[in-house]
């Protein structure tokens, strides 16, 4: 076993000796514990203590319940600051103040107007009310699995007409997985209100968002420890009592062997945020009962996870936010950093983002926290594809003064004011307008009896991690079956509308990338400098980019020759005073390790600084090197299906089919034609299956990403606008590629890359250096990935003359689905000081007749290729020599003759 295992088992030993039986004579405290590196924040992990969700570069607030969990901390070598020294006695404290805020107002700005914490039974009864007094607008609805300790778990549904079974999509708002955070059950609560009140009042938003969409509440997931957490005491008792560590509970009462032990010691239970099945069993969860993020049993072993899994896998949830305390942060997909960004990473950011400038929290991935496994959006984004949140809820305490919730929700905060925004009510506004918002989910349009019932069910197996046990070793992956199964009942009408998922689950779904336009670049050696031990320097370096080179990834390593050896680094970008200053590209430590490397995606040229620090090196040399590799092309992953199917109110099935859709797609269907063969699930569609235009496979017209592209001269201003709409969701790459300077042909050379494009924008005509680009011809490449994982690429020629852009006519035919599969020319210009020959390429999807002519500016023909018969999907490739030609330009057109019609497509280059 090597020294960093070795001494992480140790020290995890030393805190599981020293936990004592119970905590709840002690004092918990609050502290920060400073972690100055990912290394110590790993380590951090290892020491069986309860870390919260507040937790920064260099940071982890921790819940220490006892002098045990102090002695672990230094033991660890961390150091730490109090941040509330008694737990307990705050809790006091704060139902104090917020008793005589209470008795001074006679409510609050909430739309409940509440004016306090609420019970359990208090919750409960508030639910009853607002179905029983809004019949057609709120249904009470009771999750299928009583708690540990046998409590019914309840929520409201919203809508109008709530007890249609039509295909809205749905927005589910959800509290209390962890039992000490009560402010996230008075903002799930809230939500409700804010639903059923601007129904009321006539609030033209809320009307309109209940007619489009339902809105699912449950204000408290884990009500066996939030029993605990808010009446042991009691907590509320106005003459004085004692506030216990209970109040700070934080996990369920999975206790062995009864559940009643719950009540015996704060720290007892199962943590639901780490025991759903995706990722289960990895890092950032315990296999350790006596640990706060004991991950349970075996995934999905606990009622309440199971209850949130029965909702998400039979009801559209498109939109989920879970509820927390405490940090302002909006989190979102993955939890461990090593899954890369997700399939839909900008859309996630982008509704993440315009959520936290309402609230004014950090929109972040969960892994910028520390990484987590078995949490709840892990699972449901990637089993469902639905986009899943959680809100951490104000900034420094689990449940601060009321009227701090009261701020947190209507944007009352500081930071809420000095960023405009609304709060969590904004936000929670701007998650309910995305579940509206197609671009956002799928739809499915058809036509069917009226009264019949539409199905979609797909199954699958999801994945754990590899499970580790208490002592961090690694097993295999468990698999667990799983299926989604949605229905609705076709209205009055027979038309009906469906917002669905996608169909390809996000865990499975093909990643983007891109293909290179060269070769990466040679390696850089750095000259290393000496480092006292705990000190630091910097070494510059330049990178550049180069004709002929693509450098998709930029590693920066120091490599030391003995193990026990440990320096950190960090990579800066330096940038101008004007524009911040440098910026700091991420760090690598290792408490113990041989190489550490910092690698950064897609890098931009200018000038860098390694800095180097000695955190546990004795004067060993290391050597520094900048190393690169290509981008990393599309992953095929694969595709899925839904099954749907029809039934008559009878239950006898009308017909079945399988359905192919990806985000932001509107797909007609027709589920009651006669029944056909085969199972919905992960598959391969291949040419005939799903719903694509007649008579054209399914596997075509998944790469059609976009919908049009196109690039416009802005006049004198020697700009370009470029313009496209898609298909598709996902981020779309613009490359600009300079193909002639005078009467010189160059090639392709990348003059400048945009990245992670989700709308129009305006080129200003400057290389990536800033310098002007010459006059010459250019095309603008568009590239997106299509719902197939492979790219669908648009390529839009341009000329500049007198420094402006013009149009020019294409070279380069997209993709089709037709008899002629691709049709191009090599590039839009060909002869010139070199006489470089003019390549025709085309390929076709069925065998046909092909003719292939060349004709100038004038009509007339000066090239005919003799006509012949093509076989399908073979590659044809023709040469056009500039010898003999004038200057100008020539027109390609391809005829393609099948059963008598014939179809001609024409390409044009300009002759140097």
């Amino acid at each position: 076993m090597n020294p960093k295992a070795l001494l992480i088992l140790a020290l995890a030993l030393v805190a599981l000796a020293a936990a004592p039986p119970a905590h709840a004579a002690e004092v918990a405290k609050l502290a920060r514990v400073e972690t100055p590196t990912p290394a110590s924040k790993d380590l951090l992990q290892t020491l069986g203590l309860d870390l919260t969700e507040s937790a920064g570069r260099t940071y982890v607030d921790v819940v220490l319940w006892g002098d045990e969990d102090v002695l672990a901390l230094h033991k660890g070598g961390f150091d730490h600051t109090v941040l509330i020294a008694d737990l307990g006695a705050r809790t006091r404290e704060n139902l104090a103040k917020d008793r005589v805020w209470a008795a001074g107002i006679e409510r609050s700005a909430l739309p409940s107007g509440s004016t306090g914490y609420r019970t359990l039974a208090k919750i409960n009864e508030e639910l009853r009310a607002l179905a029983k007094d809004n019949p057609g607008l709120v249904r009470l609805i009771t999750l299928p699995e009583k708690s540990q300790q046998g409590r019914e778990i309840l929520g409201v549904e919203i809508a109008n007409d709530v007890e249609a079974k039509d295909g809205r999509p749905v927005f589910f708002n959800m509290g209390v997985h962890h039992a000490r955070e009560w402010p996230s059950a008075e903002h799930a609560l809230e939500w409700a209100y804010e639903m059923v009140k601007g129904e009321r009042a006539g609030d033209a938003r809320v009307k309109r968002l209940n007619r489009s969409i339902r809105t699912i509440v449950v204000p408290v997931v884990n009500p066996d420890g939030f029993q605990i957490s808010r009446t042991f005491g009691p907590v509320d008792n106005p003459d004085g009592g004692i506030v216990e560590a209970f109040a700070y509970k934080r996990k369920n009462c999975n206790v062995s062997p009864s559940p009643s032990a719950c009540e015996a010691e704060p720290t007892q239970g199962t943590d639901p945020n780490r025991n759903y099945a995706g990722l289960w069993g990895g890092n950032g969860a315990s296999a350790l009962q006596a640990e706060a993020d004991y991950r349970g049993p075996a995934p999905f072993s606990e009622p309440e996870t199971r209850n949130v899994r029965s909702i998400v896998s039979t009801r559209h949830v498109t939109t989920l936010i879970t509820n927390h305390t405490y940090s302002n942060l909006v989190l979102r997909p993955p939890g461990v950093a090593a899954q890369g960004p997700s399939v839909d990473e900008p859309t996630y950011k982008a509704l993440g983002d315009a959520m936290a400038a309402e609230n004014g929290y950090t929109s972040q991935p969960s892994y910028d926290l520390y990484d987590t496994t078995g949490t709840t959006e892990d699972y449901t984004y990637y089993a469902t594809g639905g986009l899943g949140f959680t809100f951490e809820i104000g900034a420094s305490e689990f449940h601060p003064e009321y009227k701090e919730v009261v701020a947190e929700y209507d944007g009352t905060t500081k930071i809420a004011q000095e960023l405009g925004g609304g709060g969590n009510r904004e936000a929670y506004f701007v998650a309910a307008e995305s579940t509206a918002d197609r671009a956002k989910h799928s739809v499915l349009q058809g036509k069917a009896p009226a009264g019949a019932t539409l199905r979609l069910t797909k199954e699958f197996d999801t994945l754990t991690s590899k499970v580790q046990d208490a002592a961090g070793n690694e097993g295999a992956e468990r698999k667990l079956q799983d299926k989604l199964d949605y229905s609705m009942t076709v209205p009055p009408s027979g038309s009906f509308t469906w917002s669905v998922n996608p169909s390809t689950r996000p865990a499975v779904a093909p990643k983007a990338g891109r293909f290179p336009t060269g070769t990466p670049s040679d390696p850089i050696e750095l000259q290393e400098k000496p480092v006292p031990p705990g000190g630091s320097v910097r070494i510059p370096f330049k990178y550049e980019e180069k004709a002929g080179r693509d450098d998709g990834f930029m590693t920066v390593a120091v490599t030391n020759p003995a193990p026990a050896e440990d320096y950190d680094i960090k990579v800066f970008r330096k940038r101008a005073e004007a524009d911040g200053g440098e910026i700091d590209e991420g760090g690598a430590a290792s408490f113990v390790a041989t190489r550490e490397a910092v690698t950064i995606p897609e890098p931009e040229p200018g000038d860098y600084e390694l800095e180097v620090t000695n955190f546990a090196a004795t004067g060993t040399t290391y050597t520094a090197r900048v190393t690169f590799e290509g981008p990393k092309p599309p992953t095929e992953g694969k595709t899925e299906t839904y099954r749907m199917t029809c039934e008559a109110p009878d239950g006898k099935v009308l017909g079945s089919q399988d359905v192919f859709v990806v985000r932001g797609e509107v797909k007609a269907v027709d589920p009651c034609r006669t029944a056909t063969g085969g199972a919905g699930g992960a598959t391969n569609p291949g040419p005939g299956q799903g719903q694509g235009q007649q008579n054209q496979p399914q596997a075509c017209q998944s790469r059609a990403g976009f919908i049009s592209a196109s690039a416009k001269g802005a006049g004198r201003s020697g700009a370009v606008d470029l313009t496209f709409r898609r298909r598709v969701t996902q981020p779309v790459t613009v490359d600009i590629f300079q193909q002639s300077r005078g009467r010189k042909v160059v090639g392709e050379r990348l003059v400048r890359r945009f990245t992670n494009k989700s709308a129009a924008f305006r080129w200003n005509g400057r290389d990536k250096r800033g310098r002007k680009v010459p006059n010459g011809v250019y095309f603008a490449r568009f590239r997106v990935q299509a719902p197939n994982g492979q790219a669908d690429t648009v390529r839009v020629t341009l000329g500049r003359s007198k420094g402006r852009f013009g149009p020019r006519r294409a070279f380069f035919a997209r993709e089709s689905c037709g008899t002629l599969k691709t049709f191009k020319l090599s590039r839009p210009v060909f002869g010139g000081t070199r006489s470089n020959k003019l390549g025709i390429a085309y390929r076709l999807n069925q065998a046909a007749r092909v003719e292939v002519t060349v004709t100038n500016r004038r009509e007339r023909t000066i090239r005919r290729f003799a006509a012949k018969q093509v076989a399908a999907n073979q590659t044809q490739r023709l040469t056009l020599s500039p010898k003999g030609l004038a200057r100008g330009d020539y027109r390609v057109k391809l005829s393609v003759t099948q059963g008598g019609k014939t179809t001609t497509s024409v390409l044009t280059a300009n002759r140097l």
